[in-house]
């Protein structure tokens, strides 16, 4: 992964790509959030998480990728 983290959303998707979703860098939740690309063999940023989360789920529906729950730190 481009960015360290744990306790972040993982999804193996129907792209055939992985995504890893916020999480935490031991300092702060995340907002980031990349994939790992089947195709080009690289993990790559994506759009970022409006509100940074760890211990969250990750889902994938026909419409896109869905974050739910989780903890932002307060």
């Amino acid at each position: 992964m481009i960015t360290k983290r744990e306790e972040h959303g993982l999804l193996y998707a129907a792209d055939s790509n992985i995504y890893a979703v916020g999480g935490f860098d031991g300092k702060e939740c995340l907002k980031k959030s990349e994939r790992y690309s089947s195709l080009l063999k690289k993990w790559e940023p994506i759009s970022p998480l409006n509100i940074g989360r760890r211990s969250l789920s990750v889902v994938s529906s026909l419409d896109g990728m869905y974050a739910i729950g989780g903890y932002d730190g307060n």
